[in-house]
């Protein structure tokens, strides 16, 4: 019917606006297409009473079995550009490495030497067996008043988290 006629007048005009913009006309050109376009639809809408809306295109479908294949190598054995760079890189990378350690040995070899200024000075320390009960009065929070500030008071509680941050530490 009419709808129909409609229908494919809109698609033409839609063609006709893409390619004035893929040829990058000149603004108005393209400004006066689109108002045609736009009665166009107008017209379809109060000829159907719905707005129009293009049909559904078939989907492409993605080319499969791209993803995760490993670099060809080439014919003759040689290495790709990428693969020599990331062997070099690998290779930088051990010598950093070896380096570090012969240096953090030498460190280490270096604090060894030398005989211990404080031996004979550590004490043979007695095993802690609670042998004896230190009587400690806990005070409760809640029991805590101004008129005992100054006085040494001992509190009990359970620390979950600490955070140190400078020469500051905060209890959470």
């Amino acid at each position: 019917g009419k709808a129909a006629e409609i229908d494919a007048k809109i698609k033409d005009q839609g063609g006709k606006v893409r390619d004035l913009k893929a040829a990058k006309a000149e603004k108005a050109d393209i400004d006066a297409a689109v108002k045609v376009l736009l009665e166009l639809k107008a017209e379809f809408k109060s000829e159907t009473g719905s707005d129009w809306k293009p049909a559904e295109q078939p989907k492409k479908e993605k080319e499969k079995g791209k993803e995760n294949k490993a670099p060809e190598k080439k014919a003759d054995g040689e290495k790709s550009e990428t693969q020599k760079k990331r062997d070099a890189k690998k290779a930088e990378k051990a010598a950093k490495k070896a380096a570090h350690k012969a240096d953090e040995g030498g460190e280490t070899a270096q604090a060894d030497d030398g005989p211990d200024v404080s031996a004979g000075k550590y004490g043979i320390q007695e095993m802690n067996q609670s042998k004896t009960k230190n009587v400690v009065q806990i005070t409760k929070i809640k029991d805590l008043k101004p008129k005992m500030a100054g006085t040494k008071v001992n509190i009990r509680g359970r620390l979950h988290t600490s955070r140190a941050k400078g020469k500051q530490c905060f209890f959470v």
